[in-house]
Parts: structure tokens; sequence; C-alpha cells
């Protein structure tokens, strides 16, 4: 007689989702038990947590610069992340999300996973109000900032910033129409 030992082959994902800036430590609290829940509801095993911080958006996102990123990894079937993106979208809090298969075929019953490694951290509060940039700025009208990203972008080139507002100067250039003009009738008066 052959005995099977029953597999249970799985599928491990990653997950990024991004938080408002202004989100509540409550509503922060109600979604990462809404996520332990669907992951243990949907027979998934929840491997890591990681909070990474306030950190500077890619783009503004409704009017955001700023968000909350928030890191999970864990293992189950491909209802796991239908489920998790459905509660994401429900949630006002949560910006953005992306969801990556890493590995199929994994075994979830040979997963360990660390305690410490699967416990959601309270996000800080939001600091003070940052300024922020004018819509000249944004747009590059402003030259203080023209300068500041021209220096930026040539840090170390050992090119000079003449200012201004990207004329540069070239001595093989023609001088402007009316300065050519009175050099021509000084030269003639003399």
């Amino acid at each position: 007689m052959i005995q099977s030992t029953s597999v249970k082959l799985a599928r491990e994902y990653e997950t990024i989702y991004v938080l408002r800036p202004d989100a509540t430590k409550e509503s922060v609290a109600r979604l990462s038990s809404r996520v332990s829940e669907v992951v243990a509801r949907e027979g998934g095993t929840l491997t890591l947590v990681e909070s990474w911080g306030r950190r500077a958006l890619a783009f503004p996102v409704g009017k955001h610069r700023r968000a909350y990123y928030i890191y999970l990894k864990y293992v189950g079937g491909g209802r796991i992340v239908s489920e998790l993106e459905r509660n994401f979208r429900m949630f006002d809090e949560v910006l953005k999300y992306q969801t990556v298969k890493l590995r199929d075929e994994v075994d979830q019953t040979g997963v360990t996973v660390n305690p410490a490694d699967i416990e959601f951290e309270m996000v800080e509060a939001p600091p003070d109000e940052e300024p922020e940039e004018s819509l000249a700025a944004q747009l590059g009208l402003d030259e203080a900032a023209q300068a500041r990203d021209w220096t930026a972008r040539h840090e170390g080139t050992g090119e000079e910033h003449e200012g201004g507002r990207g004329r540069r100067s070239d001595s093989r250039a023609p001088a402007p129409p009316e300065v050519a003009s009175d050099a021509k009738s000084e030269e003639k008066s003399e």
C-alpha cells in the first residue's frame, strides 16, 4: 500500500500598498487587522510585514506628495490576492497598491513564520506641514528653482552657471542687431 503525503502547494506573493499621509492610527490599525483576517480566512500565511515609513511619491496622487509605504509578503492561493485588493479599494486611506507573484508551487506547510516579522507597526504621526512648492517652481518658472535644478544636474561637471533664463553667452554668436548697428555707426563717425 502506498501512502501519499498531502503537500499543499501555493504561490508566494508580495504586495506594497501606499497610505495617505494623514491616515489616523485607528484607521491603519483597522486596515492591518483586515489584512491579517483576509489572509487567514483565505487559507494563506502572512510571512513578512514591513512598514517603510513616510516617503515621497514618484508623482502626486490625489494632491498628496508623500505617503506611508507598507510591504506584505504572504503565501496562498490566487483568491487571496483578489480579496486583499478588493479590501484595499474599500479603504479611503489606501492610495495605491500593487501585487507581484514571486514564486509558484511553494509548500505552504513548510513555511515558517517568525511572529515578530508579521506584526504591523503603527505609523508615526505626520510632521508639521512641509512647505509646498509654489506653482511657478513646479512649472520651472522660478529662477531660484531653475538655478537649484541646474546645479543639481551639473554638479561635478566643471560647468559654471551664468544665471538668467537659459540664455548662454556664446562668443561665436552674432551680437543683437541694435548693438551691431550702433557699432557700425560709431566706426563711420570716427
